[in-house]
């Protein structure tokens, strides 16, 4: 798994992993896209609700709680552009802050390589020297190993 920092300026921050998953795309989406199972394979995801709307699609809801740090978080976001097998996008606002998530799906020979990518943006918070990085990136990690052997599973 390779994890890096992006852009480095006082009002936004990238932060981007990836991980090869042995699996092909479909088995790999099909366990990213049953949200409701999220929390049953995953360490981070302790619960999902408000999926609105058929949630893969642009337009589409879903609220979850995560475990950063030891701590309980809740999001909501909204879905913003969403190509089954290939590529999911939501962003939230909070306190002026906006995140942007992007998953891509990109498979090949059997193999699916997922990219999670997180912008942080912020007109008045300088976000790259007051956000977690590492808390994030650990969080992010846990996630992305939590998905490949769900998605490993799958594909047996």
């Amino acid at each position: 798994m390779k994890t890096r920092q992006l852009r480095k300026w006082p009002f936004s921050l990238e932060l981007s992993s990836r991980i090869l998953i042995h699996a092909p795309r479909q088995p790999t989406w099909e366990a990213f896209r049953d949200i409701e199972r999220w929390p049953v394979w995953s360490r981070v995801c302790l619960g999902v609700w408000g999926v609105a709307g058929g949630p893969w699609r642009a337009g589409g809801q879903l609220s979850f709680k995560l475990r950063i740090a030891g701590v309980s978080v809740s999001f909501s976001v909204n879905v913003i552009e969403a190509l089954p097998t290939q590529r999911v996008v939501w962003a939230s606002t909070v306190l002026g802050l906006t995140a942007t998530r992007t998953f891509t799906f990109d498979g090949h020979s059997g193999t699916t390589m997922v990219t999670d990518r997180k912008t942080f943006k912020s007109p008045l918070i300088p976000v790259r020297f007051v956000y977690p990085r590492p808390v994030i990136r650990l969080m992010t990690e846990s996630w992305l190993n939590d998905l490949k052997v769900e998605s490993e599973r799958l594909a047996q």
